[in-house]
């Protein structure tokens, strides 16, 4: 796709051959300058990428503190969170996924995770499931209940036992886990 100032540029270079040298000078140096402008910033998010990482690969991925504890759970807890893909690239291991989230419309009442109905909270309910919530997507993720987005948060949660909770996300369960599973 080409920005607005790309294509003034072609069409200048383009009217340019029959202009004057001085003008033809000009435009042929607006665009070497644009191109110079468009590397430089590419070479500063390289550096970037480079340093920090991207995507799951990122520091705050690598550190992330709500990784580490639930490395630290057995095999056998089932996993549920609103980022499955990190779990099973960080960790390799299977999640299922927070499905709400993808939900074509919210619902209408605003119940703690496990009462529902669909197999994710099936799971969590009668299999000992690890709610796994990771904060810096969450409120996206939830961003169709609009004004009550902080509510319906809420209420997910509400009764559950925190097993974990730290600055990027918190390990819930529906009641405390048995001590064998404790890291």
């Amino acid at each position: 796709m080409m920005l607005p100032l790309e294509g003034l540029t072609v069409i200048a270079v383009e009217q340019a051959v029959a202009a004057p040298r001085w003008l033809k000078a000009g435009v042929y140096l607006a665009a070497l300058a644009l191109l110079a402008t468009y590397g430089l910033r590419s070479a500063l998010i390289a550096r970037d990428y480079h340093a920090l990482g991207i995507g799951y690969n990122s520091t705050a991925w690598r550190d992330s503190e709500t990784v580490e504890m639930l490395r630290k759970l057995p095999d056998h807890t089932p996993v549920i969170s609103n980022e499955v893909t990190a779990i099973m690239y960080l960790l390799d291991r299977p999640a299922y996924t927070l499905q709400e989230i993808y939900q074509q419309a919210p619902s209408q009442t605003f119940e703690a995770y496990g009462a529902g109905e669909d197999e994710s909270q099936r799971v969590f309910r009668e299999g000992g499931g690890a709610l796994v919530l990771f904060f810096g997507t969450l409120r996206e993720d939830f961003a169709m209940y609009g004004e009550q987005v902080d509510e319906r948060l809420q209420a997910l949660t509400r009764g559950l036992y925190v097993y974990y909770a730290g600055e990027d996300g918190a390990i819930l369960f529906t009641q405390p886990p048995s001590p064998e599973d404790c890291y």
